[in-house]
């Protein structure tokens, strides 16, 4: 992890948590601060963050760390008229648009959106949808693509592999699975300076079971060749 908290280091970003005054996200910003990893923002009531952290015996410099009251900010009503603007044409009305400003997760999502942050990091009091969803509909999806997915990192002791998706696309068609293997790769060269070498995975072992979604797999695999030729890629063939 060194390398990558190295590279963090070197260009700090600021990464909100909409979870401020969770005692887990406080002893984050601790080690945060200490690694000069990012320029953290709290979301919450500043008095209760700062009440948790002396009751867990967090000791934070305050001075590195920007905390915000959503509702008594002051840039709250310029981020539901973004809101509104955004969702009206899908079903979202004002008096709702002012409600879901006042979420956090919604909040913190506006402000990655707006450039007031370059990144999120949430998840600790709802399920993952609860958390991806604001996400989804504030900030999108990258131009160009269609799908969003998940990644895992996996370090062991002398390798380390990146599994993706197993988070959000319940039954994928190949032509999103190549999507979603050509986005993976994308963000392992560009952000962890690995070259990429991806293989697509089903449950048939080199072509030993004839089934739709084994198929769906080894098209997969013929559509990201197509699309990206130069992209170390295998999987699933017929034999």
């Amino acid at each position: 992890m060194r390398p990558i908290i190295n590279q963090a280091k070197a260009m700090p970003k600021k990464i909100v948590f909409p979870e401020g005054d969770f005692p887990e996200i406080l002893k984050a910003c601790h080690i945060i601060l200490q690694e000069g990893i990012c320029e953290p923002i709290l979301l919450g009531e500043s008095a209760q963050i700062k009440e948790v952290a002396g009751n867990i015996g967090v000791h934070l410099d305050w001075s590195k760390i920007t905390v915000i009251e959503p509702m008594k900010s002051p840039k709250y009503e310029s981020y539901v008229n973004a809101f509104y603007d955004l969702r009206k044409r899908k079903g979202v009305n004002r008096p709702e648009a002012e409600l879901m400003m006042q979420w956090r997760h919604y909040y913190a999502a506006m402000m990655v959106r707006l450039g007031d942050a370059d990144g999120m990091v949430g998840g600790i009091d709802r399920p993952y949808s609860g958390t991806i969803r604001p996400a989804l509909q504030i900030i999108g999806v990258k131009p160009g693509f269609k799908r969003v997915a998940g990644m895992y990192l996996m370090i062991f002791k002398d390798r380390f592999f990146f599994f993706s998706d197993a988070t959000i696309n319940i039954d994928p068609t190949s032509e999103d699975l190549a999507e979603i293997a050509i986005m993976t790769a994308d963000t392992v060269q560009k952000n962890f300076g690995e070259e990429p070498r991806v293989a697509m995975l089903s449950f048939s072992n080199f072509g030993s079971t004839q089934h739709p979604f084994t198929l769906k797999v080894r098209q997969a695999v013929e559509i990201a060749k197509a699309r990206r030729p130069d992209l170390i890629i295998d999987g699933r063939r017929i034999f």
